[in-house]
């Protein structure tokens, strides 16, 4: 920033530069939020295609793709704090609450799939404990992986590739 004082017309310069990049900054955040948008629905088309397709896991280039399921806890819409707290404490899982009675929602998910899976039905299948059934709420879904192809799977998608020649 210069020492000198600017006239009127040199501030008038500096403002319509600071309105001209901002309003590039508004434009590229709509861009980025579009291009976001369109990412999520490219990604969702290849989970459903990989789901139907019953291909799990692919290799593609030196990638390796798969579909994993994912299910994740989180308090219910419409509970209150203190709800949850209690119902939380009833089920036996009160450690969790933090010293300011809150609990990260990352902590929440990671309990609660837990006290699911010690709570397994006949089949199984985890069962959210009846007393956090009311204020908990379970969500569903499936997810990419994208890590680097091993040696070995490369190798089997090159055989693959080779036999289907």
């Amino acid at each position: 920033m210069s020492e000198k004082k600017l006239s009127v017309q040199e501030l008038g310069e500096l403002l319509e530069k600071y309105k001209d990049l901002k309003a590039e900054t508004d434009q590229a955040e709509e861009d980025l939020k579009s291009l976001k948008a369109a990412a999520e629905d490219a990604k969702k088309t290849l989970l459903d295609a990989m789901i139907l397709s019953e291909t799990p896991v692919f290799v593609h280039g030196e990638r390796c793709i798969s579909a994993a399921y994912k299910c994740k806890y989180q308090k219910g819409k419409g509970v209150s704090d203190e709800e949850l707290f209690e119902a939380l404490r009833a089920a036996g899982m009160g450690d969790i609450i933090q010293v300011k009675e809150s609990v990260p929602a990352a902590t929440l998910s990671a309990a609660v799939a837990e006290a699911a899976e010690l709570n397994a039905d006949e089949e199984g299948v985890a069962q959210v404990p009846n007393a956090l059934a009311p204020v908990i709420r379970k969500w569903e879904y499936f997810d990419l992986s994208d890590t680097k192809a091993t040696k070995t799977q490369l190798k089997a998608m090159a055989a693959m590739q080779a036999a289907n020649m």
